[in-house]
């Protein structure tokens, strides 16, 4: 039987982060929570397959090598629509990149030394909300 089953109400995210020890810590936190978290490396290990929809937010990393956690924001907002996004960092990020506004779906930045609680329960606020056109907070 698949966790999830067990879970039917529970919030289901996407975190994509490189660091194995913080995607290891937040899946610990959020199963902890009755959050269902799927935890990816980087975008290609997503299967392209993967129904974003039945998502209800993503946690992205800001440095993920070569791509940005904003580059890959873009993509998932350009492929899967609207799907609301906590950006996370070990550094303070400005809402600019490169004087490009950062995607609408991001709407919400945490620096990763607040902890793990932090980072879910923005992610969590923002499943719960309706309305994801609102701008970042």
């Amino acid at each position: 039987m698949n966790i999830e089953e067990n879970l039917p109400c529970a919030k289901k995210m996407v975190l994509i982060d490189d660091d194995p020890i913080y995607r290891a810590i937040m899946l610990r936190a959020a199963k902890n929570e009755g959050i269902v978290l799927h935890a990816y490396d980087s975008l290609l290990s997503i299967s392209i397959t993967s129904n974003m929809e039945d998502y209800d937010a993503v946690i992205i990393d800001y440095d993920l090598g070569e791509l940005t956690g904003v580059d890959i924001a873009s993509y998932l907002s350009s492929v899967f629509g609207d799907i609301p996004m906590v950006l996370v960092s070990s550094s303070l990020r400005e809402q600019k990149d490169g004087g490009k506004k950062w995607p609408k779906h991001i709407k919400k930045f945490a620096l990763k030394t607040e902890g793990y609680s932090p980072v879910l329960a923005m992610a969590k606020e923002l499943a719960s909300t309706l309305n994801y056109d609102q701008p970042m907070q």
